[in-house]
């Protein structure tokens, strides 16, 4: 590994992602706060983790290895074998470490997993790529641990992946083809630190890219490319009485005591001839968030801008942040006031609000030695809609990780209901298609086992063509189905902006 800093201050994170020709961008911002201190880029993707049909296989180069049933290395290409080898040499100890785990971090999950799932195969490549590490100096080390390097992993945990946490099986399709989970690692890293105007250029043993030749790359001039007009077109969406008869349904479910919740979520497939990364600029220019990511993983294209945290974790203290309860921007600064006063009165959206924060205490609690309210009931502003917001807070128990926190929290109370297993079961009997990527989890492992995590919200999933969107509102008893199918739209107004699109409320 090597690396180098450079100033920054003549140069964007987008205008670096286009001269590189890199692969993910991952961005923050607020309308109110501007951009985050961070941004990260990845050039060149050298292998995947992949999740599909519950068994998780590396592809590196055109080749895909089953870890699950990996045991020995006959016939495997030479310019495999010593990651290989070292994958095997680290599933074994974590097999072994499995065996004596204490009952209460096995308690944790309801479903008893022999072998390692794919988060156990996540974490297991931190420690395969530690041993690559070519770092001397205590000084270099605690320079790059300083920034948010995924060098543990970047990529998205599908809605589905909840299956491989809990008791519950997912039989439908979704409306594109997706692996259930994935996660890359990469060549080359930026990484863009707006506090000091400055950037750090990263190369691994797996780039074949020397920083000279990085340097070179961005030295060299861009010239943008003339966006074509705009085309797209409806080709297929979730019929609005369909959607209304789900509230209902959802409604008489709560009366008979299945659950208090359950967010009922509909989906849009929009054609278009806009291509990704326009589609992305366009997004991050009308719907600056805290969460903002492009991920190019081949077979699809991920773009989002997620106001919702998913589950963070920095120096063992776990940070969620609920967002529940939702209104649309005003069209005047005295509209806008009013709209936020009366979604903090308005007695259905704090309950829902209230159900979902005690939800995100008790999954912190389950792996946190205390649980803290950080901030209660504060309005949050974006493009299109505001939110109630609240914040909780945890530190992690002994012998707990931030992906054994990630697996008591997924997915998010916030997309799924109260109690979360039994909303899930009746979404799947509900919902038409599989969710694949939308309500999941996006976001990246540091080496330390830090993590930051955004829920798939407020994203367009890209492939062969089709812009495959979602969005969901949460149910409760005395919910009307008329205004939360409005809001489904509200949510999904940055997008179909972007798209040029327009769906009749």
């Amino acid at each position: 590994m090597k690396y180098c800093k450079q100033n920054g201050s003549m140069l964007t994170p987008i205008l670096v992602f286009k001269k590189l020709d890199a692969k993910i961008l991952l961005e923050s911002a607020s309308l109110h706060m501007g951009k985050g201190r961070f941004s990260i880029i990845v050039k060149d993707i050298a292998f995947k983790l992949v999740l599909e049909k519950d068994s998780t296989f590396l592809k590196v180069d055109s080749k895909s290895y089953c870890l699950d049933t990996l045991e020995n290395l006959e016939g495997i290409e030479s310019t495999h074998l010593a990651l290989l080898t070292s994958i095997l040499k680290h599933k074994a100890l974590k097999l072994e470490a499995k065996k004596h785990e204490s009952d209460e971090k096995k308690n944790l999950l309801l479903k008893e997993y022999k072998g390692l799932d794919f988060l156990d195969y996540v974490g297991l490549m931190s420690c395969v790529l530690k041993e690559d590490s070519s770092l001397k100096t205590k000084e270099e080390i605690a320079e790059l641990e300083a920034l948010p390097l995924p060098f543990g992993g970047l990529g998205y945990l599908g809605y589905e992946f909840f299956s491989q946490v809990e008791e519950i099986s997912f039989t439908k399709k979704g409306l594109y083809e997706a692996p259930t989970c994935q996660f890359i690692y990469g060549k080359e890293y930026v990484i863009f630190d707006h506090l000091y105007d400055e950037f750090y250029l990263i190369t691994t043993k797996y780039s074949k890219l020397s920083l000279e030749d990085l340097k070179a790359l961005l030295e060299k001039p861009y010239t943008p490319k003339t966006e074509a007009s705009v085309h797209s077109e409806i080709v297929s969406k979730s019929n609005k009485s369909w959607y209304m008869s789900g509230v209902e349904a959802i409604k008489k479910e709560i009366y008979k005591g299945t659950f208090l919740q359950c967010v009922l979520s509909r989906s849009i497939s929009i054609k278009s001839n806009l291509n990704p990364l326009s589609m992305y600029e366009r997004l991050r220019r009308a719907n600056p968030s805290p969460y903002m990511y492009y991920l190019d993983l081949g077979e699809l294209t991920i773009i989002g801008a997620s106001p919702e945290v998913m589950l963070k974790c920095e120096g063992k203290v776990l940070t969620l942040r609920p967002i529940a309860g939702s209104a649309k921007r005003g069209a005047s600064l005295e509209e806008d006031k009013q709209n936020e006063l009366d979604l903090l009165a308005d007695v259905k959206e704090s309950a829902e609000h209230l159900m979902l924060v005690d939800l995100g205490r008790n999954d912190l609690g389950r792996v946190s030695k205390e649980v803290k309210m950080n901030a209660f009931r504060v309005i949050e502003k974006y493009s299109k809609i505001m939110h109630i917001v609240s914040e909780v807070s945890g530190t992690l128990r002994e012998g707990i990780t931030s992906k054994d926190a990630l697996k008591a929290s997924f997915p998010a109370g916030t997309v799924s209901g109260a109690p979360k297993v039994e909303a899930v079961k009746f979404l799947e009997r509900i919902e038409p298609h599989a969710r694949k990527i939308y309500a999941g989890a996006i976001g990246y492992f540091k080496s330390n086992d830090d993590l930051d995590s955004a829920i798939a919200l407020r994203t367009a999933v890209y492939k062969d063509g089709i812009y495959y969107l979602q969005a969901g509102a949460g149910i409760v008893m005395d919910s009307d189905p008329l205004k939360e199918y409005i809001e489904t739209n509200t949510k999904l107004g940055a997008l179909l902006q972007a798209l040029e699109v327009k769906v009749e409320d």
